[in-house]
């Protein structure tokens, strides 16, 4: 599909005139036409993504910026609702949205909403919110759609209003640029800026996990910053979900910043999430990871891990299993020689897996 857009806001034998939205021109007329739209697009996401485009198709020259934003955040969140991002029918739903014809013209409307936004063009019939920014990055994320053009324009709205944005749409914001590699200086040195003059407990431990993984992925450095993170992160870590403590752990390991007591918690976190079985491998491996990365061991979290990788080593990726015994070795752990020869017995037959390193 091509996503330069075949599909135009004037093209009549696509769009049907819009019935009973057609106001006054006062203020108040256009606010009740963007509300009702906004009620159609809610309303129709229950028929997936492809119902909310055919509202999109049919309304597109009556909506404003928080429309636009709307109509993304429904698609998205029905094409991963309920489902793993990498399953088979969210990538089905999410191939049959990008396949639909409305859906260029809608990614289209929404770059000149946000372009005039950006001008201090802020006419009720087209302005794009600020925070409409951190709506529509996130929902592009999710779609694994990466529109570069697009994303530094709503890095360049987004950054210097951060103020205005509630603490989980600063982190959604910078999670989208990340995950899609868009690099932003302004926007990441801006949210970095907000993170620092945070009041304490204002960010949630999930947000402070996502930015903590944002920044390491980007490669970001500002170790002030992580430390503070760090600080809060430590007295909460029973508040985090497994994939968030695996991320956590990774983002300082790679940071090579040892926060004693941060790594404390965390593993005692992860020794429960082994012992209940809650930690997938990709979760575990970087997990002890972590750990070797800033030299320090944690006697629990790695002895209850060994049973688990011995138990379950088929379950292991070759590059996992290298890592969790790159991990054992470099810190030196008990009994690590054991764990080694179990899992070499067991993969074996997945030789020609691995890697030459």
């Amino acid at each position: 599909m091509s996503r330069g857009g075949q599909f135009s806001r004037s093209d009549a034998g696509m769009k049907p005139k819009a019935v009973g939205l057609v106001g006054d021109g006062t203020n108040g007329s256009q606010m009740r036409i963007h509300k009702v739209i906004n009620r159609k697009l809610t309303d129709a996401a229950g028929k997936g993504g492809r119902g909310v485009l055919e509202v999109v198709r049919v309304e597109l020259d009556h909506m404003n910026g928080v429309n636009l934003a709307t109509a993304l955040h429904r698609i998205a969140r029905r094409c991963v609702e309920n489902e793993a991002e990498h399953s088979a029918s969210s990538q089905q739903a999410i191939k049959e949205v990008l396949a639909h014809p409305a859906f260029p013209a809608l990614l289209a409307a929404v770059e000149r909403s946000s372009k005039e936004s950006l001008a201090g063009r802020e006419a009720e019939d087209i302005y794009m919110p600020a925070q409409c920014a951190s709506i529509v990055a996130w929902s592009l994320a999710w779609l694994n759609l990466r529109q570069s053009k697009l994303f530094a324009v709503l890095g360049e709205l987004a950054a210097p209003r951060l103020a205005e944005f509630k603490p989980y749409e600063v982190t959604n914001m910078l999670w989208a640029f990340a995950k899609l590699q868009e690099w932003n200086t302004q926007l990441f040195s801006a949210v970095a800026a907000r993170l620092r003059e945070r009041q304490k407990w204002e960010f949630k431990a999930q947000c402070l996990s996502v930015a903590a993984w944002s920044f390491t992925t980007m490669r970001w450095r500002d170790e002030p910053l992580f430390l503070s993170m760090a600080e809060e992160l430590s007295g909460q870590a029973t508040l985090l979900k497994p994939q968030e403590i695996s991320n956590t752990l990774w983002a300082f390991g790679k940071q090579k910043i040892a926060h004693k007591e941060l790594f404390e918690a965390l593993g005692w976190s992860a020794f429960d999430l082994v012992w209940q079985a809650r930690l997938k491998p990709k979760e575990l491996a970087n997990s002890l990871s972590a750990f070797a990365q800033v030299g320090t061991s944690h006697p629990n979290l790695f002895n209850n891990a060994m049973s688990m990788v011995m138990r379950r080593a088929h379950d292991f990726s070759p590059q996992q299993i290298t890592s969790i015994l790159c991990a054992y070795q470099r810190l030196q752990v008990a009994n690590t020689w054991e764990l080694t020869s179990k899992v070499l017995t067991v993969v074996a037959c997945r030789v020609d897996a691995f890697q030459p390193q």
